[in-house]
């Protein structure tokens, strides 16, 4: 189902909130200054080594009444990627793709759930997360220099990650930007 057809059929259409709120009311530790790339490292790492408490956010969300929820994966960005990868918490090297797919995977999973709850009566969809390209799409946050290259790069994992939602569910109905 399409999420502009969910709307017109619906006087009110409610989406789920900040995933990184919810993880964080559940126990998962967020760290570090607003801004700094240390913030999003367990949220992200919550999709893989947690999967089934980001399960249970998503759950919550659907429970209150949502009915457009959307991937954990905000955080997933190369840089944070990076510094995850080099932090001494991590036993295994975590690739960005793993981390968008399983993302895509528990959210799929969350929604379907709930429909099978229901007996059928409730459409939960979903919507893949389009990250910022660097850390934060605030600009006061992001190095305003990043190179032209440097740019079309970041842009090419932007797709990647994209393919990468669309494969891991097979009930996306859109993306949405945060």
């Amino acid at each position: 189902m399409r999420l502009t057809k969910v709307i017109r059929t619906m006087a009110v259409t409610l989406l789920d909130g900040g995933m990184g709120h919810q993880l964080r009311s559940m126990g998962v530790e967020i760290a570090g200054e607003v801004g700094s790339l240390g913030r999003f490292q367990n949220v992200v790492l919550a999709n893989l080594l947690r999967p089934q408490l980001v399960k249970d956010a998503h759950r919550a969300f659907i429970d209150a009444g949502a009915r457009v929820i959307t991937t954990n994966n905000y955080a997933t960005t190369p840089a944070v990627m990076d510094a995850i990868n080099k932090s001494s918490n991590v036993e295994t090297i975590v690739s960005l793709s793993e981390s968008i797919s399983a993302a895509g995977k528990v959210a799929a999973e969350a929604a379907a759930e709930a429909a099978t709850q229901s007996g059928g009566k409730s459409t939960v969809l979903v919507a893949g997360c389009i990250p910022p390209l660097a850390e934060s799409y605030r600009p006061d946050l992001v190095d305003t220099q990043i190179s032209y290259c440097a740019r079309q790069c970041l842009q090419e994992k932007r797709h990647m990650q994209l393919s990468l939602l669309l494969q891991s569910t097979n009930c996306l109905c859109g993306f949405l930007t945060r």
